[in-house]
């Protein structure tokens, strides 16, 4: 079910920048003849002029050692339920897919143009690359809904726009609740911290900090590395003697932290970045590694008390042959919202696209029933803590719900 909800405080600001592209937004400035909202099913009661289009702004696999399958697999599941219940305004959604790199800015840049030049109603994706797109797509006009975890990218951050939406938690929320269960929990205090030398790795391990300092606990020990590391023995042994640890990077770093951990004799409590939920399993990291491996996630693929997820889980596994990870369900809910969110405006027009976005609920997610944007343009606002088994699937063991934020940022 979709309904609106009170704009919140802050959300709504006059944009003062002229558009990138003029041409592009004002191709999909199509106005609809109204009749009502939204029909069982989610088939639209009200008739655009011309189809939705989106674009998916994401690498699929191959693309760079870093890209995955998994926000395109979601996307298109979507896709496929929304057309086949009527798409929206009558008409099917039209899907374009541009490929943008995590780590290339300049690429990254260049693909988002590509986006606008596409002329879509609105644009899902650029996970990894907000800070970096941030002032092209505050330039663009365009909505643009992305997975991303950045600070920066809130509104009122460096990089946050008036139609730049997140579509998770506040970022630091994410370790803030790591830490808390690491250390009220578990028992850690003296923790040692690695993580990434990127903004993702450092915004994390300040906060963790903070939250370490103001807890009147120890840090142990502070390590940082690059993307492209491939032996992390030195920061790795620099953890000896920590009674907890907060690892806060990219997928493949998690598993090779978590390997090395092992491989070190260091068997103590990590909570690991949303990342390692994508790098475990049968033919992934599984065995020791995982024995007291945590992550606080987005989204809990493995929870079985919320039907949606579980009717979301099967569809996936029938269209796909494998489980899906958080990545797989954040984004399918991305593309069921954005088009929610042109069923509320009635209209592909930008600046009611975006003021549909800023006061939509949805609350038929697989991931959360509560959706929403608050002052900060974040969209989700719930936070798991996850264990993982030997096996390399996990399971919940605490929920948290973020409250909503003023503009803020960073």
């Amino acid at each position: 079910m979709v309904r609106r909800r009170r704009c919140l405080g802050g959300v709504v600001m006059m944009m003062m920048m002229m558009l990138l592209a003029a041409a592009a937004c004002s191709s999909t400035t199509t106005d609809t003849a109204t009749t009502g909202g939204s029909a069982p099913g989610g088939a639209s009661s009200f008739a655009l002029d011309k189809p939705l289009k989106i674009v998916g702004l994401w690498e699929v696999k191959g693309e760079s050692p870093s890209a995955v399958d998994n926000f395109e697999n979601g996307a298109q599941l979507a896709l496929t339920e929304i057309n086949a219940a009527g798409g929206v305004g009558g008409k099917p959604v039209e899907y374009q897919r541009v490929s943008a790199p995590i780590a290339d800015p300049q690429t990254t840049v260049a693909a988002f143009l590509k986006a606008v030049d596409a002329q879509p109603g609105i644009i899902v994706g650029g996970g990894g690359n907000s800070e970096v797109l941030g002032p092209t797509i505050g330039r663009s006009g365009i909505p643009v809904i992305s997975p991303d975890v950045n600070v920066h990218a809130e509104m009122g951050g460096t990089a946050g726009s008036e139609n730049l939406w997140n579509f998770t938690p506040h970022q630091p929320a994410y370790i803030t609740y790591g830490m808390e269960y690491l250390t009220k929990t578990l028992g850690a205090k003296n923790i040692g911290l690695l993580g990434l030398n990127t903004t993702y790795g450092q915004v994390g391990m300040s906060t963790a900090e903070d939250y370490i300092g103001s807890a009147g606990l120890n840090v142990f020990a502070k390590r940082d590395f690059p993307l492209a590391s491939q032996d992390l023995t030195e920061q790795v042994l620099a953890m000896k003697g920590a009674d907890g640890i907060l690892d806060w990077s990219y997928p493949n770093n998690a598993s090779l932290v978590s390997k090395q951990l092992a491989q070190n004799g260091i068997d103590v409590p990590t909570m690991n970045t949303p990342g390692l939920t994508l790098v475990t399993g049968p033919k992934g990291l599984n065995g020791p590694p995982l024995a007291n491996a945590y992550s606080a996630v987005q989204c809990n693929t493995h929870a079985t008390d919320r039907p949606q997820m579980v009717s979301f889980v099967k569809a996936y596994q029938d269209k796909y042959g494998t489980y899906p990870n958080y990545i797989d369900a954040v984004t399918y809910d991305l593309v069921h919202f954005a088009a929610a969110s042109v069923t509320a405006a009635q209209s592909t027009k930008p600046d009611k696209v975006n003021g549909a976005i800023g006061t939509l609920t949805y609350d038929d997610g697989v991931c959360e029933p509560n959706y929403h944007a608050d002052g900060a343009h974040n969209i989700g606002h719930t936070i798991s803590i996850v264990k993982f088994k030997e096996d390399g699937t996990w399971a919940g063991i605490n929920q948290y719900t973020t409250p909503d934020l003023d503009k803020g940022g960073s």
